[in-house]
């Protein structure tokens, strides 16, 4: 028995040609039709990928050739465990005829119809199931809603049939992707592209999952990658501090004032939502004699990371164990927070309008926003580096290493964004001495030159 992938000697349109998989037994052979098609110059039958990976769709095209590889090991595998039921171990290693492979190439695999619905597989996976000792993802992550959402489309796209895992290939995704990019009102590039992730992180840890077409899925949607940096002012960022006087109550709801205290500790610490939410007391401590806040930076896997305390982080920090029984800020997710923080900017009358760039498929849209609407968590840590900068009292390297950022273009995005510029204007030229005008030099002579004939009179 011989079996190898080749190329078909017809030739289409463009110099493609199809790949097929040859089966060879008994003095008789056939070929199987793999739905590849491929130029003969990125093709070797030798190699484990058969298609060079210079071909933009050879992960897609290599996973096809494998799915089809094992199709044909299980026509043979079946063939020779019935063989074997039937006749005895003697028939064990005989191979099915060729005329045998091609009829039951050409049927659908008999478990087809057993197949589970993905979109009942991806609930189970995100819900979780006790009964099954299912463990779910939202018993491992903060965050599902993203997740939640995925599914959601994925539901509408097939609300009227199964969808199968061996369906999800390239015309699958380019039916969601066209579903993203048409839907009203529209989502933006980067929801997108994080929408896609969350699919392939499903469809990567799903072990229900034997398929690996999604690995070449790819959006080819860029995000906008210079956006303005919109930050409050330093009277906006006192506003909040002592949002309660601002606002003439006594205390805010509990949900605006944790909110707040959030937006806050990202302003005078740099850490992001997803550090602040895991700060507990073990987070503080004393080194060398001052507080610091000692931590795990998420997102750039930062061990111990060190930025040391100061008046403003201290009381909110410590406020928020207080109010927490000590054991750490207490949970809100991302979106609450960034809502919640739109609750209280519009309250306190950021009105300001500030230009924000959305990008919806290839063009770039802007947009004048109300500063309220514009600012969210993010923009918490963009002060911090902003006040930084723009101090005259922190050297360039302390705003890297503290909000441990490694490129230094990334920080001179922050530089010159509003802190005081008319007085550090003022400042910087403070100390040179200006040259006077004529009017001033003659004032000046004539008052030396009566002081001279003053000192003439009182001598006589």
């Amino acid at each position: 028995m011989t079996t190898k992938f080749k190329l078909s000697n017809h030739t289409k349109k463009g110099g493609y040609k199809l790949v097929e998989l040859y089966y060879y037994n008994q003095g008789k052979s056939v070929v199987l039709d793999t739905d590849v098609h491929v130029l003969e110059r990125f093709f070797d039958e030798a190699a484990v990928m058969k298609i060079s990976s210079r071909v933009q769709t050879h992960v897609e095209d290599n996973a096809k050739l494998a799915e089809k590889e094992k199709h044909l090991k299980r026509i043979i595998s079946d063939w020779k465990k019935r063989m074997v039921e039937e006749y005895g171990d003697d028939f064990e290693n005989v191979d099915p005829p060729a005329p045998y492979v091609k009829e039951m190439w050409k049927k659908p695999e008999k478990d087809f119809a057993n197949e589970e619905d993905v979109k009942e597989v991806f609930h189970t996976w995100i819900e979780g199931d006790p009964k099954k000792g299912i463990v779910g993802k939202k018993s491992k992550v903060k965050e599902v809603s993203i997740f939640r959402t995925v599914l959601g489309d994925i539901k509408k796209l097939y609300k009227n049939r199964k969808l199968t895992f061996r369906e999800i290939n390239d015309d699958f995704f380019q039916k969601l992707l066209s579903y993203w990019l048409n839907k009203k009102p529209k989502i933006e590039n980067s929801t997108i592209n994080k929408r896609l992730t969350c699919l392939k992180i499903f469809l990567r840890e799903e072990k229900k999952n034997k398929y690996r077409y999604f690995q070449s899925f790819k959006s080819g949607l860029s995000g906008v990658s210079n956006q303005p940096v919109i930050i409050p002012t330093e009277a906006e960022f006192q506003a909040l501090v002592d949002a309660e006087t601002a606002l003439q109550v006594a205390h805010l709801p509990e949900e605006l004032d944790r909110a707040r205290d959030y937006f806050v500790i990202g302003c005078s610490t740099s850490l992001r939502y997803s550090d602040i939410v895991r700060l507990t007391p073990v987070n503080l401590m004393t080194l060398n004699g001052e507080e610091c806040i000692v931590t795990f930076i998420q997102k750039t896997t930062t061990p111990k990371h060190i930025i040391p305390l100061n008046a403003v982080s201290k009381f909110f920090i410590e406020k928020q164990f207080r109010l927490n029984k000590n054991r750490g800020i207490k949970y809100m997710s991302n979106w609450k927070v960034n809502e919640q923080l739109h609750i209280l900017f519009e309250k306190l009358g950021f009105n300001s309008l500030e230009t924000v760039i959305y990008k919806y498929g290839s063009f770039p849209t802007t947009v004048l926003t109300p500063k309220w609407q514009a600012m969210s968590m993010h923009a918490s840590r963009a002060y911090f580096i902003s006040r930084c900068v723009n101090s005259n009292q922190v050297s360039l390297g302390s705003t890297m290493n503290w909000s441990n950022h490694k490129n230094i273009k990334v920080v001179q995005r922050y530089i010159h964004k509003g802190f005081q510029q008319v007085q550090q204007m003022q400042d910087l030229f403070a100390t040179v001495s200006l040259p006077k005008d004529l009017n001033e030099l003659r004032k000046e002579k004539l008052v030396q030159l009566n002081n001279i004939t003053n000192a003439s009179s009182n001598s006589v």
